[in-house]
């Protein structure tokens, strides 16, 4: 009984390859070519469903208060799929600008990007001080 039931499912089996290979609807070689135009791809690998959620001088936090130290985005290295942050701090004045000193982290883009949703402001990186409050 087994080999008869191994021989038709060898059969169906064979049947439904042909049946996947054989096609109606081939070409003629006979048709002239024709050229097909590709669309331009975009030169950066990144989709927008990769790409990154913040820039060099964001300031981001997990919640939308800013009235403590947030994080600072220096960079992204889209080789690594990774930013660089820091902590910065408000001087007495209110306004954001210093870190405490030159310690920087590298996480990578779907924690920072899921884990500190709210962006609270911009700053010019080069108005970025190291050290404490003015």
């Amino acid at each position: 009984m087994k080999p008869v039931v191994v021989l038709l499912a060898l059969l169906v089996g064979f049947l439904l390859v042909c049946g996947c290979t054989l096609n109606s609807d081939t070409v003629s070689t006979s048709e002239t070519p024709q050229p097909t135009v590709q669309q331009p791809t975009a030169v950066s690998g990144l989709s927008s469903a990769n790409a990154p959620k913040y820039r060099a001088g964001d300031i981001i936090d997990d919640a939308p208060t800013d009235d403590g130290p947030c994080w600072l985005v220096l960079s992204y290295d889209p080789e690594i799929d990774m930013y660089e942050t820091a902590v910065i701090f408000k001087h007495d004045d209110g306004s954001w600008g210093y870190l405490l000193d030159e310690d920087t982290d590298w996480d990578e883009r779907e924690f920072i990007d899921t884990e500190y949703p709210v962006y609270i402001a911009y700053v010019e990186l080069s108005d970025v001080k190291i050290g404490s409050s003015i």
